[in-house]
């Protein structure tokens, strides 16, 4: 009796050890095939990640560029210009952009309007002005619009002023026995007169329109090298200096080159990885007026000879230059 209960239990044991086995198999290999599904599923988003990465990444360094952009003229009020760069500024490609400056300055107006426009650039993304020969006046106001300046140890930088020429024709005209008469309401109409001697009022109202807009450079330039500069006076009483000069005084930031200028832009600019940015030449469309090729070779001229000017502190417009 005590025997058959004793089988009866191991036969019991035996078969609930046999299911429960059959079971545990059952599960793992259940537990094996979820297992290789999600490690395959795993795999395969992971990989389509990289590829979604790999592929955005390259994207982003072939479609973005850093926009390098020239200034070498006489700078002149020029709509088609400001439009280019309001098109730079809003182009979301153009991650940074370099300012490549090597110009004697211009006119007042004109020199002020391309400044308020590469202002605006830099509100949005990271600009450096890179000196050539030289960022004299005007282009000088134009340089203080970025976020950083970097030149060469000879530029010529400076010239911070503003000039007024006009010929004295008086001689000239009574060789040829010339003579010209005006009618005007004021001795301030139409002046200075090449075939008068100014008198001294008129040379004052002159010289008052000068300093109105020679305190309005300097405004600028306190505005915006205020912290850098060591001396206000000393850099802006019309002196050029040399770049190893100006980098000491604080008109510009770096002696160096263009790859500076994108060291500068990755780490201050936050631009990561600028260096794999292609740079790129953009071209700021001429006027049609100074489309041709009478006026280009003109405009070529007239940039040496104002060039050659500023070295002799004067100038052959006939307007307000800085």
């Amino acid at each position: 009796m005590n025997f058959n209960i004793k089988s009866k239990s191991l036969k019991f044991l035996s078969d609930t050890f046999a299911t429960d086995y059959s079971s545990l198999l059952a599960f793992n290999v259940l537990i094996k095939k979820k297992y290789k599904f999600w490690k395959y599923l795993l795999f395969f988003v992971l990989s389509a990640v990289i590829i979604l990465f790999g592929f955005a990444k390259f994207r982003y360094y072939t479609g973005n560029y850093i926009a390098k952009i020239t200034i070498d003229n006489v700078i002149f009020t020029n709509d088609t210009v400001l439009e280019s760069l309001e098109k730079v500024k809003n182009d979301k490609k153009i991650k940074a952009v370099i300012f490549k400056i090597n110009s004697p300055g211009g006119t007042i107006t004109g020199s002020e309007m391309l400044y308020k426009s590469i202002k605006d650039i830099s509100a949005v993304k990271p600009t450096v002005a890179l000196v050539y020969d030289m960022a004299a006046s005007g282009a000088y106001m134009a340089s203080i619009a970025t976020n950083y300046i970097i030149a060469q140890n000879t530029s010529m930088i400076g010239s911070i002023g503003v000039l007024m020429d006009y010929w004295n024709l008086q001689d000239v005209a009574k060789k040829f026995g010339l003579t010209k008469k005006t009618i005007r309401t004021s001795e301030f109409k139409a002046a200075p007169n090449s075939f008068e001697e100014a008198s001294p009022e008129v040379e004052k109202y002159l010289k008052d329109l000068l300093n109105d807009g020679y305190k309005y450079f300097v405004y600028l330039v306190k505005l915006e090298r205020g912290k850098k500069i060591k001396n206000i006076n000393e850099v802006t009483n019309g002196k050029v200096f040399t770049g190893m000069q100006a980098l000491d005084l604080g008109l510009v930031d770096q002696i160096g080159n263009i790859n500076d200028a994108v060291l500068f832009i990755e780490k201050n600019g936050k631009i990561k990885n600028a260096k794999n940015l292609e740079i790129k030449d953009y071209s700021i469309v001429e006027d049609k007026e100074q489309s041709s090729l009478f006026d280009k070779f003109f405009n070529k001229a007239l940039s040496t000879i104002f060039n050659a000017s500023k070295n002799q502190q004067s100038s052959v417009l006939m307007n307000a230059t800085i």
